[in-house]
Formats: structure tokens, C-alpha cells, sequence
């Protein structure tokens, strides 16, 4: 439902980003490794981002937690918001006259800037498959990338017919159960990365992130009618809805 859900989103001329360029460009310059954009506060979040703050052996890369700039200055990349007042849940219930919603947000400019994406999920310590807008944001504008997530996300994200990058890279950390040890395993790759040679692979790259894009663009012309027939029958079944 939820990549249904983004993919009508992000293809509705309602939204303000439809009429900008969505697209991750390969052969643009990259002056970042990688970019990660992760929202409120979590225990396990908290100890990935001081595991990345302090044990990666570079600092070309943009890291913003819970509004705050941990890595490169992004804020010119990103949308025109005052993080400052930033709040993940609607605003009415904050009072502060805030209506920013990060799932909206398409910051290809930022994703453009770096080689990969780095997903930090909302959940890693389920055995649940839990896929949100930040998985799907880099499927949708064909970017590279790491995700810290529960275990086997990326193998489910292959069951629903994604490729993932497990021929360039080790994605042995997809199978760890311990999250301390799961931390440690893309630590490790973060730090291989920065010796990828990104250039000589970019056919495989663009090759891999084309495909998901395919895939992720096909999802409301397949999707539709079944999402429509299941709010058929959840209607059907609605004792306030008059019967004719």
C-alpha cells in the first residue's frame, strides 16, 4: 500500500516538486559520498549516527539528524524550510503553525550531490518488513544505496522486484540479526566505499537504478485496481453505508 500511496503522491501535479527535475544524474559531479536525512530521535538511531559520526575515516558526506547538520552544510540543497521548527507529526498537533511534511519532499538536488543514498529506516529492530517513503525516495529518482533497517529489507525489497547493489558491494549486513553487529557491518562498508570506484561502474550502477525506476513507475497502473477493489470491499462492509 505504501509504495501505491507514494507513487500517486509523487506523480500528482498537486504536489509542488512534480514540475521539477526528480531525476538522480549519474554523471554529475559528486562532492559527497553519501547523503542521509533521518527525522525524530530513536535509541537505535542514536547509536548508528554516533557509530557514523565517529568512526568513518572521511567527512565528505551531508548527515542531518533530527534537524541538526551532523555532517556538510546541506541546508542550500534542501527545501526552503526553517528546520528550527521542525516537527515529524501534523501541525495541528504542535500548535506552532508548521505544515511540513518530509514525505512530500523530493530534495533532488541534495540526492545529486552524492553518490548514494544512506536509508535510515523507521524501524531496525523488527523482523517485519517495514517500507516507508525513505526506502522509496531513492527507488523513485534512480539513486544508489545503504540502508539501516531490520533484517532482510533488502531482500524483501528484492521479492517485490527491485534490484539491490549486492554484486558492486557486500550487502551481508541484509542478513545480520545482532543490531550491534548489523552497525558494525555497514560501518565497515561505508569505510569500503570511499575506495569504489564509482566511475567504472557506473554502467551497472545506472543499469540497476533505471530498473527500479521502471519498477517503481509501474506500481499505480498495476496497483490501482486492487487498491480499488479493497476499498470496495471495505465499503461493502461498512454498516453506515446505506444499501440500496
Amino acid at each position: 500500500m505504501v509504495l501505491f500511496h507514494a507513487s500517486s503522491m509523487y506523480h500528482s501535479c498537486h504536489e509542488d516538486d512534480f514540475f521539477l527535475d526528480q531525476t538522480y544524474h549519474h554523471e554529475k559531479e559528486k562532492p559527497n559520498l553519501f547523503c542521509s536525512l533521518i527525522g525524530v530521535k530513536k535509541w537505535p538511531r542514536d547509536k548508528f549516527v554516533d557509530a557514523v559520526s565517529q568512526r568513518l575515516h572521511y567527512d565528505n558526506y551531508i548527515l542531518n539528524y533530527h534537524g541538526i547538520e551532523l555532517g556538510r552544510p546541506s541546508r542550500h540543497l534542501d527545501v526552503d524550510f526553517d528546520y528550527g521548527q521542525y516537527a515529524s507529526s501534523p501541525a495541528f498537533l504542535h500548535n506552532a503553525g508548521v505544515d511540513y511534511k518530509a514525505f512530500w519532499s523530493i530534495p533532488s538536488r541534495l540526492y545529486n550531490s552524492s553518490r548514494f543514498n544512506l536509508v535510515v529506516e523507521t524501524s531496525q529492530c523488527d523482523n517485519d518488513f517495514h517500507l516507508t517513503e525513505k526506502t522509496i525516495k531513492p527507488l523513485y529518482v534512480g539513486q544508489p544505496f545503504v540502508v539501516f533497517a531490520d533484517r532482510h529489507h533488502l531482500k524483501n525489497l528484492r521479492s517485490l522486484g527491485f534490484r539491490t547493489f549486492g554484486n558492486l558491494w557486500s550487502e551481508d549486513y541484509d542478513e545480520i540479526a545482532d543490531l550491534d553487529m548489523r552497525i558494525d557491518a555497514i560501518i565497515k562498508l561505508l569505510n569500503d566505499l570511499k575506495n569504489f570506484n564509482w566511475d567504472a561502474h557506473r554502467y551497472e550502477l545506472e543499469t540497476i537504478t533505471t530498473h527500479n525506476r521502471l519498477v517503481f513507475l509501474t506500481i499505480a497502473k498495476t496497483q490501482i485496481p486492487v487498491q480499488m477493489q479493497r476499498i470496495s470491499e471495505t465499503l461493502k462492509n461498512c454498516p453506515w453505508i446505506p444499501r440500496q
